[in-house]
Parts: structure tokens; sequence; C-alpha cells
């Protein structure tokens, strides 16, 4: 789960996720697997993996809504990881942080 470097990589719980599966890189995406949020997380946290699932709808994007303990309190990390310019900037991948509350802490480019 934490590869070669896991004292590295901080222990997560996945809390839910929506990812684009494919056959194989000719073909392009056949599928969608959808991991619902199905525990108690703050309501902006909530909100804003609703938010980007809206989204994805049209756009070619993953999501990914992980929680990690950070100095004893829950953080949670939404990455959004987009496979295409098709003008909703769609490109990009960034992060958004959230504390334990949900209050917003940041977001950034993870790179581009």
């Amino acid at each position: 789960m934490y590869g070669k470097c896991k004292n590295l990589v901080p222990k997560y719980q996945r809390i839910a996720s929506l990812q684009l599966l494919k056959r194989s890189v000719s073909v392009g995406f056949d599928c969608v697997a959808i991991e619902r949020i199905k525990q108690s997380v703050p309501q902006s946290v909530s909100n804003a993996f609703d938010r980007h699932f809206w989204y994805s709808q049209w756009t070619l994007t993953q999501l990914f809504l992980i929680k990690i303990p950070i100095n004893g309190q829950n953080t949670f990390f939404l990455f959004i990881l987009g496979f295409g310019d098709d003008g909703w900037d769609n490109d990009a991948n960034f992060i958004e942080v959230f504390d334990e509350q949900g209050e917003f802490i940041g977001a950034s480019y993870l790179f581009k």
C-alpha cells in the first residue's frame, strides 16, 4: 500500500474517489469507478468533493479524497487530477486541503 518508501509516506485513509478506468492506452477510458463518501466528514469537505464530482461529468478528471492524521488531528486532502486542456483548465493537477473541522487551509497546483 505504501510502496518501497513506507516510512516516508504517512498512513492515510481513502474517503472517496472517482477513477477513470481503461482497457489500454490506445483505447482510452471505458468506465468510471466511483467510491462515495461513506463516513462522517465536515460538510465543507463533502461539498468540495461534490463540486468537483459535478464538474467531472463534463471533464476527464480523477478525484481522491483522503484523510491523514497530522499532529493528532485529521487533515483532509482532495486531489483533482485532470487529463486534458478542455477550456475548464482540466489539464491541471491540484490539491485542496481542509483541517479537521472542515476549514479550508489552502490549495495549490501539484504540477502542470
